[in-house]
């Protein structure tokens, strides 16, 4: 079984909703899952990365333009730019395949 993960921040960014999303990733890698994340890229971050049994797929979902208005109030952020989120991803999720998708 293949679950994907969809989260804005994920470790080292973030807080407590993303440390329980790393738990629970490393928690289903433990079962035999294969589990993937994909979340935004930050700074020289690899693009790619397993750890700890984790794929995880930094992308540059919010566009550089917008990085400000995105911090400053995110539901505007999330209301303006949704398309342009999931346009983007499309072909990373249909190359992953997964079983579940979980937006986080």
């Amino acid at each position: 079984m293949r679950i994907l993960f969809l989260s804005e921040l994920y470790p080292p960014h973030g807080g407590g909703a993303q440390i329980a999303l790393e738990r629970l990733a490393k928690g289903l890698t433990k079962k035999g899952i294969s589990v993937h994340i994909i979340t935004n890229k930050f700074n020289n971050e690899k693009e790619k990365e397993y750890k700890d049994g984790i794929y995880i797929h930094r992308k540059n979902i919010i566009p550089e333009k917008s990085k400000l208005m995105y911090i400053i109030n995110y539901y505007t952020y999330i209301n303006k730019y949704a398309f342009h989120i999931i346009s983007n991803l499309v072909d990373d999720i249909l190359s992953i395949d997964p079983d579940i998708i979980h937006i986080a």
